[in-house]
């Protein structure tokens, strides 16, 4: 992103976030995808695996505090962060500065 994009050019990010982890929201979020969900999930769908795949694709999944200093790293200064649903889904616009 960072090569198409023009000296100060906007990028702009809606995306869903790990929860921090000393947060409360963090132990739901980890309650619901590492045991809600694949229990539910599976039964549903009448499978043993179907949804035991999302909690390891979950636990990859960066806070927004993470991917901002990824995006610092790779040359952008983030300029707003805007929490859209229980600090999981966030806006971040982020500013090419290199």
């Amino acid at each position: 992103i960072n090569r198409v994009l023009k000296k100060d050019g906007r990028l702009l990010v809606i995306e869903m976030f790990r929860p921090e982890r000393k947060n409360i929201l963090y132990r739901l979020f980890d309650f619901y995808f590492s045991r809600f969900m694949p229990k539910v999930g599976n039964r549903l769908s009448k499978s043993t695996y179907a949804y035991n795949y999302l909690l390891s694709s979950v636990n990859t999944f960066k806070s927004v505090n993470e991917y901002c200093e990824m995006l610092r790293i790779s040359g952008f200064e983030t300029e707003y962060i805007k929490n859209n649903f229980l600090g999981m889904v966030n806006t971040v616009i982020a500013k090419k500065i290199l």
